[in-house]
């Protein structure tokens, strides 16, 4: 493995269905100072018999295989294995266009992350659209702007892929190891380290939503993520002084009271559960 421009890091779990469709599109990239860092999280199916065959074929595709620890470690072992000066997370179940990479290089010119658009494919329907929700095409210096953003979480997306970001951000974040949510932990710690962030309109990676997705459905296990990343998201708005995010917090609230009371109907509906503890917890994030 010798230094590149880009590394990209791809983290791999029970992945078969989908990975050679997100192998091809990465291989296919016209910028080509890239390697591709695949990372095994203790997969049980057939993806690492289809993944190694693939990188023996590319010589700039690199295979790791751990035992199952998460999705966080897997993207922690793969930053530290990579070379590139800029480092882009693409799903296991996700695809990338031709352009994907030379976009984002392009437009991160003298910046430290660079934000495109997305497209999303609705697999079992079997349509793509592109995402009408994205923060306006620029370059930005101010992190309390882009920060307030991310929590509101609708124009800016916490998301690990459709970025392009410097390595030298990437060292010694805090990445929870949570079933989900844990993304935007990390691009709250990546975006206030950043001085310049570049936004892109070009909406060359393609979100792949199908019934196996994590985000599907909130349960038990992501509504406390869900509280664990809001805690988290108070703190770190304390420990760097910003002083404007009230409305976004106040947002987030809503959000985890939303979920909790949807949650509340389909639990009752299927199981037993301790809804008094329940609604104790939520009221105790939220007050």
């Amino acid at each position: 493995m010798m230094k590149c421009e880009i590394s990209v890091i791809v983290t791999v779990c029970n992945s078969e269905k989908f990975i050679t469709k997100t192998l091809n599109s990465i291989a296919a990239q016209k910028f080509k100072d890239f390697e591709t860092i695949i990372i095994d999280d203790g997969s049980t199916d057939s993806s690492a018999d289809i993944v190694l065959p693939f990188c023996r074929k590319n010589r700039n595709f690199y295979f790791f295989s751990l035992p199952h620890l998460g999705i966080s470690k897997a993207r922690k072992e793969g930053i530290k294995r990579s070379k590139g000066k800029f480092i882009s997370f693409i799903d296991s179940d996700d695809e990338v266009m031709p352009d994907f990479l030379s976009f984002l290089h392009k437009g991160i010119n003298n910046s430290d992350i660079c934000v495109c658009n997305y497209k999303i494919s609705f697999l079992d329907f079997k349509f793509t659209i592109r995402n009408f929700f994205h923060f306006r095409k620029g370059i930005y210096f101010d992190k309390e702007k882009m920060i307030k953003s991310l929590i509101l979480d609708v124009f800016m997306r916490s998301y690990f892929w459709n970025k392009l970001i410097k390595k030298s951000l990437l060292n010694d974040i805090y990445i929870p190891n949570f079933f989900c949510f844990e993304d935007m932990i990390a691009m709250l710690q990546i975006f206030h380290r950043a001085k310049k962030i570049s936004v892109i309109s070009n909406a060359s990676y393609i979100y792949t939503k199908h019934k196996n997705n994590v985000s599907k459905f909130m349960d038990e296990k992501k509504l406390k993520n869900y509280i664990e990343c809001f805690e988290f998201t108070k703190k770190i708005i304390k420990k760097y002084g910003y002083k404007k995010l009230n409305l976004p917090i106040k947002i987030f609230k809503i959000r985890i009271l939303y979920n909790s009371i949807a949650l509340f109907f389909r639990i009752h509906i299927i199981e037993k559960f301790n809804l008094k503890l329940f609604f104790k917890k939520i009221l105790n994030v939220v007050k």
